[in-house]
């Protein structure tokens, strides 16, 4: 498919779950991707925030960059940050220090006795 791209205006707003300044997803990707992280949300009760780059600079450790962009983003500890690096498809990840392991007897379904 071909990429659609977004308008200025809308790349660089934070929404709710994810940032993509690039313009990097396929615009059937998008609802996807916010689904999947509202589900998580909703799951857990942490907000995983996805943040799209293109690649990351050679050298650069994915982990640190997460690290230092979560600082950037968020003034608070209770987030996921997932960095995704886009041409090789890998994620890297930073979480807040207020975030328990995640998932807690709350997030497993329950069955009704």
């Amino acid at each position: 498919g071909k990429k659609i791209p977004v308008g200025q205006r809308q790349q660089r707003k934070m929404n709710g779950f994810y940032s993509d300044p690039d313009g990097l997803l396929y615009n059937d990707e998008i609802p996807v991707l916010e689904k999947g992280l509202e589900h998580f949300y909703k799951t857990t009760g942490v907000c995983a925030y996805v943040y799209l780059v293109n690649e990351l600079d050679e050298g650069v450790d994915g982990n640190e960059y997460a690290s230092d962009l979560y600082d950037e983003l968020f003034n608070d500890e209770g987030h996921i940050l997932l960095v995704y690096d886009y041409t090789n498809a890998y994620m890297y990840d930073a979480e807040g220090y207020a975030i328990q392991p995640p998932i807690d007897s709350e997030a497993l379904p329950r069955k009704n006795p």
